[in-house]
């Protein structure tokens, strides 16, 4: 795994975007070093690394929405995500009980990826009725159960 990419995501992640006091300017900076990487190594290896992130350092839910927040605050969710309902799924376990009110951008962002990953693109459909709910999804709900199968997954 490349190292810059390493370091860039400990910085990023070890900052908890919904609750430390960080300025827009640093905030703006780690974006802008994150979008520099992707054009540099491509999304798949930045991504990859991201994702070993989610998998190997996140250890709370606060820690897990805040992951969350920086990938929709990047538009990740715009990019390609190979296995989303595992990704999903996993990052659902991590998630834990709706301690951030915060399930309505969750959804949103899982319909996204499962969109854009998937070709689930009736999900962004406007005025869909009652609306996507990412938690109850059954291929996320499999995804969840994938991850807590192997070694070390759901360890929340």
């Amino acid at each position: 795994m490349n190292s810059e990419i390493q370091d860039l995501a400990d910085r990023m992640f070890a900052v908890n975007i919904l609750e430390d006091d960080i300025s827009d300017d640093a905030c703006e900076a780690l974006f802008h070093e994150a979008k520099e990487q992707i054009l540099r190594y491509g999304w798949d290896a930045v991504f990859s690394c991201w994702r070993q992130y989610l998998y190997t350092k996140v250890k709370t839910p606060a820690e897990a929405w805040s992951y969350a927040a920086w990938l929709y605050s990047m538009g990740a969710s715009h990019y390609k995500i190979s296995d989303p309902y595992e990704f999903l799924g996993c990052l659902y376990c991590f998630l834990g009980p709706n301690a951030i009110d915060a399930s309505a951008v969750m959804d949103f962002f899982s319909a996204e990826v499962l969109a854009y990953s998937a070709g689930r693109t009736e999900l962004l459909a406007p005025n869909s009725s009652p609306g996507y709910i990412g938690e109850t999804d059954p291929l996320i709900l499999a995804g969840k159960e994938k991850w807590k199968e192997k070694p070390g997954g759901g360890r929340l």
